[in-house]
């Protein structure tokens, strides 16, 4: 499958995603859906990518107008494919690469983002857990927005750690919920 970016300054750009992957890109109808509930917070935001994959996700908020992206992803292939794609965008000055998974991101990274996007597989069992640290964390402060991929069978919680519920959206197998760290 190929992976376009839809918006912004790399609109049409094809994406290199190494062949015979697991991986499930998100799709271009909800990529938009997300990027349009994530427009207002995009400006000149620092964002996490966690579980990366292509990272379709951090470069769409690069071509955006994000100022860094830290992309967190196991798989050294797709790692190897998300450098290429900065390089190949003239991106590389404007994120990094860390080949570990998303949970480590809660004791790797120093400071916090204005944008965490989370797009783990549909099997993930941990993901609460996970938002729970997330907002337990110095990843988010007041004001972050975390969006998070997921199955439509997965109920998600309003309210976990200082995260509150802002907007959900259905397409087809997946849910889109984002969450604002703090605030009304």
């Amino acid at each position: 499958m190929s992976v376009r970016v839809i918006g912004g300054d790399a609109k049409g750009r094809l994406l290199k995603s190494p062949t015979g992957e697991k991986t499930r890109p998100t799709s271009n109808l909800v990529r938009s859906a997300i990027f349009s509930m994530l427009e207002p917070y995009l400006d000149a935001a620092r964002v996490l990518d966690l579980f990366s994959g292509t990272g379709a996700l951090g470069v769409e908020a690069l071509s955006r107008g994000a100022d860094w992206v830290d992309f967190f992803e196991s798989d050294s292939r797709q790692c190897s494919s998300i450098r290429d794609n900065l390089k190949s965008l003239d991106y590389s000055a404007y994120g990094q690469v860390h080949r570990a998974k998303a949970e480590r991101a809660v004791s790797m990274m120093d400071g916090s983002y204005d944008v965490i996007l989370m797009d783990p597989p549909y099997t993930y069992d941990k993901l609460e857990p996970l938002l729970e640290e997330i907002g337990e964390s110095s990843l988010s402060h007041a004001g972050s927005i975390i969006a998070v991929e997921h199955s439509y069978r997965q109920d998600l919680p309003l309210e976990v750690d200082g995260l509150r519920l802002i907007k959900q959206r259905r397409y087809g197998e997946t849910m889109v919920t984002v969450y604002l760290q703090g605030g009304e």
